[in-house]
């Protein structure tokens, strides 16, 4: 299903079937919003669980950072799709919540 989506950075027509461009204004937002919420000083737990460097991980951290943004990208074409959209607005679109789906 094809959708436009206005962000505040600017309009981007998108195809659910497809993957985001990652130069579009929508996959740039959705980094956006991780990086807000990760860098927020209330959560620095969850920037431990993304970034963190831990021994029985052999070095590595236990939640993935672009594999939190694909989870918020196929969120996201879900609620197109289920809600038939044609468009969305900022509006609406600032308001969508990825929140549960990147909290550790």
């Amino acid at each position: 299903m094809k959708t436009t989506i206005r962000t505040k950075a600017g309009s981007e027509r998108i195809d659910t079937e497809e993957s985001l461009n990652k130069n579009g204004f929508v996959y740039k937002s959705l980094q956006a919003y991780f990086n807000e919420f990760i860098n927020s000083p209330n959560n620095h737990e969850e920037r431990d669980m993304y970034f963190g460097s831990f021994e029985e991980m052999n070095g590595g951290s236990y939640l993935n950072a672009s594999g939190a943004i694909e989870m918020m990208e196929e969120a996201l074409m879900e609620y197109i799709e289920e809600n038939n959209l044609r468009s969305i607005t900022t509006r609406v679109y600032n308001n969508l919540d990825f929140e549960g789906l990147i909290q550790a």
